[in-house]
């Protein structure tokens, strides 16, 4: 079985602030330019960066075994509302041209 890097759960993927243990989470899934890259890298915390506008975001590779995986996405973003949910799924509707990871190492 695979784990969450340290953060993935305890951090907005958006905006960074700290989520409670509580508080209900949000997620989305997305798919990067370059799938290859993330190969290896199940349950690790990667930097993504949207080609377009510079937004940088922190999102988990899923494990092979994933629901994530299953439903056919390359990484997830854990947002801490519905706040930063929707900023992100503008974000992804205005970039349009795919994500590309930043780092493939964990942060």
């Amino acid at each position: 079985m695979v784990e969450a890097a340290e953060g993935a759960l305890e951090n907005c993927g958006w905006c960074g602030r700290t989520i409670d243990k509580d508080s209900p989470v949000y997620g989305s899934g997305l798919n990067v330019r370059s799938p290859e890259n993330l190969q290896g890298k199940a349950g690790e915390l990667i930097k993504v960066v949207m080609p377009k506008t510079g937004q940088v975001f922190l999102a988990m590779v899923p494990a092979e075994d994933s629901e994530a995986r299953r439903e056919g996405y390359d990484a997830f973003v854990m947002v801490c509302g519905r706040k930063c949910e929707k900023a992100l799924t503008f974000a992804f509707a205005a970039e349009k041209s795919g994500l590309g990871v930043l780092r493939n190492d964990a942060v």
